[in-house]
C-alpha cells in the first residue's frame, strides 16, 4: 500500500483531536442543528453526564430523521476505536463504515476524535 495509511502503525492518540464539540441525548434537535452550523461541523458524539458515548448525531439524522431531542433521532451502534488502535486501522473503518469521524473511547468514555482531515495530516507529516 505504497503512498497510503493502510499500513500505518502510527496510534490513534498521537493524531486524534482530544477537544470534542459534544451534546447530550436531551438536548433539541433544532439547537444542536444550529450549533453544527456555527462551529462547521457535519456531526457529533452525544454523551451521558458521565461521558458515555451513547451515539452520534449527524447532519442527515437532522435532515432525514424525526423527532424533538437528539435521542429521538441519533445514530447508535457507532463504530469506536481505542487509544491505541492505529492509523492503519482507522483508514480501513473510515473506509469500510464510509464515515468522517470515529470517536476514541477508553472504558466506554470519549477522550477523543480521529477525522479524515486528522488522517491526512498524518499522510503529510509521514511525508515531511
Amino acid at each position: 500500500m505504497s503512498g497510503t495509511l493502510g499500513t500505518s502503525t502510527v496510534p490513534v492518540r498521537e493524531i486524534m483531536q482530544s477537544h470534542v464539540e459534544t451534546t447530550t441525548p436531551d438536548r433539541p434537535v433544532a439547537e444542536v442543528a444550529q450549533r453544527l452550523i456555527d462551529l462547521g461541523l457535519t456531526g457529533m458524539p452525544v454523551v451521558e453526564a458521565n461521558g458515555e458515548l451513547v451515539g452520534v448525531v449527524t447532519e442527515y439524522d437532522i435532515v432525514s430523521k424525526r423527532g424533538e431531542t437528539v435521542g429521538d433521532i441519533m445514530s447508535r451502534g457507532v463504530v469506536t476505536v481505542s487509544e491505541e488502535t492505529t492509523a492503519g486501522r482507522v483508514v480501513e473503518l473510515v473506509g469500510l463504515h464510509g464515515i468522517r469521524g470515529i470517536p476514541v473511547l477508553a472504558d466506554r468514555k470519549l477522550v477523543g476524535l480521529v477525522t479524515r482531515a486528522d488522517l491526512v495530516k498524518l499522510f503529510l507529516r509521514e511525508r515531511a
